[in-house]
């Protein structure tokens, strides 16, 4: 995985069938990112393993990054 030099507890944006979530950081691996649960105005995205979802994401020295990860599956199912 590139490091983006992601911490815990930042924001970062996902993209899903248009439509504009915002999630936080809530742990970070060698492999993988966990995040919690993305909203959008209230609405919970519920996401499944396999899914692929559209990042963004904005460092605070400004740099701009847009990625992809891949959903491995849910906190309790890892």
């Amino acid at each position: 995985m590139k490091n983006f030099n992601l911490k815990l507890n930042e924001i970062i944006v996902v993209k899903y069938d248009d439509v504009i979530y915002r999630c936080s950081i809530q742990g970070i691996t060698e492999n993988s990112v966990s995040i919690n649960v993305p909203v959008n105005n209230g609405e919970l995205l519920m996401l499944n393993g396999g899914e692929v979802l559209d990042v963004q994401y904005c460092s605070e020295t400004g740099n701009y990054y847009e990625f992809e990860l891949e959903v491995i599956g849910r906190n309790n199912e890892i």
